[in-house]
């Protein structure tokens, strides 16, 4: 019966010494003193699961224990993960994960995590992830949202899109009016954010001849960063005339584009012209052949 008390007795210490061991420490702290070893992998997009490889829990990430003690590691929300192949997204981590290692030992763990590079690709299954850094503020901050509100989903991902790439809140959609409206307010307030909408003007000359009438339009709109645009001018039908800017990638600025329509090109009638920036339609307006224009339609 001794010989149990004194084992029960030198497990407990054993228990304390093991809790306080085990004080959480961060990983990019236990990663720069060489006390862990990160390494992650896209887990890909699994239909059945609704797995999506933008978001939720996209990311397998792998801890390894490099010291001869337990390791409690927290990998907070708002740190970003770096893929080996620099065409694939950068992933924000939006959900905070807690890693307990024994000695030496290593665990897995699938973790929440979104895109934040829209203009690259998605992580496939076995992207592999090989380092990590801090996201700026904004970033955090939203990540850290994110979390608080359990938007680990299309919502949730559009906002980080709208963040990263500092474009106007009026980019999120959700089909959840309330949430839209959540995320809107809460990115209006973040430093750096846009605080007006692009505009599109549309000037238009006409003049007459005995055999055509020719009407030029001018198209001008300014981009306050990089963006993806295209500029397309439809007939009432729906039909493409003409793709002034089709699909390319500009650079913060002005822009002006003209198009002449005469009798001898297009017929008399309603026309439309659509401005697409990152793949969202921001304007269409409606034009009349040889006359000034005749509504305006903002989305």
């Amino acid at each position: 019966m001794k010989s149990v008390k004194i084992t029960g007795a030198v497990l407990l210490v054993l228990m304390v010494c093991t809790l306080k061991a085990s004080n959480p420490v961060a990983i990019e702290k236990a990663i720069k003193q060489k006390q862990v070893k990160f390494s992650a992998v896209g887990k890909g997009q699994v239909a059945g699961l609704n797995q999506s490889a933008h978001y939720g829990k996209c990311v397998e990430v792998c801890l390894q224990n490099l010291t001869d003690k337990p390791l409690t590691i927290t990998l907070e929300s708002g740190l970003m993960m770096i893929p080996d192949d620099a065409g694939v997204q950068n992933m924000l981590v939006t959900q905070k994960c807690v890693f307990a290692l024994a000695p030496n030992a290593s665990q897995k763990k699938t973790v929440y995590a979104m895109c934040s590079e829209h203009s690259d690709a998605s992580p496939r299954k076995g992207t592999l992830f090989g380092k990590l850094f801090i996201s700026d503020s904004n970033l955090i901050k939203m990540a850290g949202f994110i979390a608080r509100q359990q938007f680990q989903d299309e919502d949730g991902q559009s906002a980080v899109w709208c963040v990263a790439a500092k474009k106007h809140p009026s980019t999120i959609n959700c089909r959840d009016s309330a949430r839209t409206k959540l995320l809107r307010n809460f990115i209006s307030k973040l430093p750096g954010i846009p605080k007006t909408v692009q505009q599109l003007s549309v000037q238009h000359s006409s003049s007459r001849t005995v055999e055509t009438r020719k009407t030029v339009f001018h198209f001008g709109f300014t981009l306050d960063c990089r963006r993806q645009v295209s500029l397309i001018l439809y007939d009432a039908g729906g039909n493409v005339v003409s793709k002034l800017i089709d699909n390319r990638w500009l650079e913060k600025g002005s822009y002006n584009s003209n198009y002449d329509i005469t009798t001898e090109t297009a017929l008399n009638g309603r026309y439309f012209i659509q401005l697409v920036m990152d793949g969202r339609e921001l304007f269409k307006r409606e034009l009349i052949f040889g006359q000034a224009v005749h509504n305006t339609q903002e989305e």
